[in-house]
């Protein structure tokens, strides 16, 4: 079977200074995931190495929307730590936290959620935060001040429809990506050309229903 390549384009937002950078769009969402991870792990690097050499060990939150063994999101980590493990010996400590939030979500879950982690990282100087996806941003983008008092955000896995406009404060920096579904299907049709149904899988939650919207938009046109 013949692999179709092209070109994807992935903005970095460097403190109000976007960053273009030409990347190969390998076969699917899984490579895809993976390049973020390491783009958001350069980001953490370049903000975590500002303290001098014989700065204390630098500690790393990276926040999930989902339990961080899921497929797409274990890619994201496992490209996280490998970016960072060099690093290792300038004791960088990297913290995991899962939101789970598919299965414990509730109205009052994510204050109770604020108050946990505010606690848990009390006594702990917290010098980068990353949110993987779009929920961890708007949860730290409300809560974070709190949480993590003036710490640095990195994202990555975010659409920019996903900030629809809204500006970013001077402290967050990220990845974006352009989530794009129309190129699999004309994939699919080349192969299968009398094809005539296609049946598209989604889930109910807020971020598959707006994926499923931007899948019949160019399903469409």
């Amino acid at each position: 079977m013949r692999r179709r390549t092209g070109i994807a384009t992935i903005a970095s937002v460097f403190h109000g200074r976007p960053i273009h950078a030409r990347l190969p769009r390998s076969t699917r969402h899984g490579v895809t995931r993976a390049t973020f991870g390491l783009w958001a792990a350069w980001a953490i690097l370049g903000i975590a190495s500002s303290p001098p050499a014989s700065a204390a060990t630098r500690h790393v939150v990276v926040l999930y929307d989902e339990r961080p063994d899921l497929p797409a999101l274990a890619l994201i980590d496992a490209s996280l730590s490998e970016t960072l493990a060099p690093h290792r010996a300038d004791s960088v400590q990297i913290y995991r936290e899962a939101m789970d939030l598919s299965r414990v979500g509730s109205e009052d879950y994510l204050p109770r959620l604020r108050d946990h982690l505010r606690a848990k990282y009390a006594r702990l100087t917290i010098d980068v935060v990353v949110a993987v996806l779009g929920p961890p941003l708007d949860f730290l983008l409300s809560e974070g001040s709190d949480v993590f008092p003036g710490t640095p955000i990195v994202f990555c896995g975010i659409d920019p429809q996903e900030l629809g406009g809204r500006p970013l404060p001077s402290h967050v920096t990220g990845v974006l990506m352009r989530r794009e579904f129309r190129p699999t299907l004309e994939i699919a049709l080349k192969l299968h050309p009398d094809t005539r149904h296609v049946v598209h899988v989604a889930g109910t939650s807020e971020f598959d229903r707006r994926l499923l919207d931007q899948v019949r938009r160019e399903f469409a046109g």
